[in-house]
C-alpha cells in the first residue's frame, strides 16, 4: 500500500545523487520528514507529488481455537475458549496482539500479548463465563506494530448452545409401521422451545 502526498502551487523537486529531496516547488514548504522514505517522485505545471510506502505490519491468523462449541456439556461452569495465532510474516515489528469479539458492531478486546513476543503459535484465550449467551461468537486478532499501524486477522466463528432443558411428565408409545413413536408431555408451565435426542 502506499501513500501519496500532493501539493498545490509546486513546480519542482531537486534531489542529490543519493535520492534524498533537498526542494520542494517554489511555493510550498514542506518539513524534511515529509519527503523521507519516498518511493516514486511527479510533478507538474502547477504541482509535486510524492509517494510513499506505507508502513508495513505483519498478517495475523488464527490457526485453531478450542472449543470451537460451547455447550452444557464442556461450558456449564463457565470455560476458557483457546486461540492459537500464527503469522507467515516477519513478526518483529508487532508490539501488540490483541483477541477482539464483535459485540453489537463493535469489537471488543477479550485477551493481548505484549512484546517482546516469543516464537509463534501465542494463545490468547476468551473465558465465558456460566451466564454466556447462545449463538455465534465472532472472533478475530489484531496485531499492533511499530510506527502506529495495525492488520486483522480473518475472523472464525465459536457456536453457544446449552440446548433447551425440558421437564418431560410422561411418555405414551404408539406402534407403527413396525416401529414405535413416542409421545411425550411436557410438565405443567415448561414451555418447550425445542431440544435435541
Amino acid at each position: 500500500m502506499c501513500l501519496g502526498i500532493f501539493l498545490l502551487g509546486a513546480t519542482a523537486a531537486y534531489a542529490q545523487e543519493s535520492g534524498s529531496i533537498v526542494g520542494w516547488g517554489s511555493q510550498v514548504v514542506v518539513e524534511q520528514s515529509a519527503l523521507e522514505d519516498l518511493v516514486a517522485v511527479a510533478g507538474g505545471d502547477g504541482h509535486s507529488l510524492g509517494l510513499k510506502r506505507s508502513i508495513n505490519c505483519a498478517i495475523p491468523e488464527i490457526v485453531s481455537h478450542d472449543p470451537p462449541l460451547v455447550n452444557s456439556e464442556n461450558c456449564s461452569e463457565g470455560c476458557t475458549v483457546n486461540f492459537s495465532v500464527g503469522t507467515q510474516d516477519d513478526y518483529t515489528g508487532v508490539s501488540k496482539i490483541i483477541l477482539e469479539r464483535r459485540l453489537n458492531d463493535s469489537w471488543i478486546p477479550e485477551d493481548s500479548v505484549l512484546a517482546p513476543l516469543p516464537a509463534p503459535p501465542w494463545t490468547l484465550g476468551c473465558v465465558f463465563n456460566e451466564h454466556y449467551t447462545d449463538g455465534d461468537h465472532v472472533f478475530r486478532v489484531v496485531f499492533h506494530c511499530l510506527g502506529g499501524s495495525s492488520a486483522a486477522s480473518g475472523s472464525v466463528t465459536v457456536v453457544a448452545d446449552r440446548g433447551v432443558p425440558v421437564a418431560i411428565a410422561g411418555f405414551e408409545p404408539e406402534y407403527s409401521n413396525g416401529g414405535v413413536v413416542l409421545h411425550w408431555t411436557i410438565a405443567q408451565g415448561a414451555r418447550l422451545q425445542g431440544f435435541t435426542m
